[in-house]
């Protein structure tokens, strides 16, 4: 499934969505690790799509997507 998240890929914890509305309306969306405790701590940039939030966490360097 394209909207589904893969794990974190330094602790393997789940990952979240964060949305955050602002005051003109926009809404922007990243992805980060669920794992308070993670040592990387690992986010995504702001996208304003969903789906460019999820495709960004989903990329791993050694598959190149």
């Amino acid at each position: 499934m394209a909207n589904e998240l893969k794990s974190c890929p330094f602790c393997g914890s789940a990952a979240i969505v964060i949305a955050n509305q602002y005051r003109h309306g926009q809404t922007a969306y990243c992805v980060k690790c669920s794992d308070i405790d993670c040592r990387v701590i690992p986010v995504t940039y702001e996208h304003y799509e969903l789906k460019g939030a999820i495709e960004s966490w989903n990329r791993r360097a050694e598959d190149g997507k």
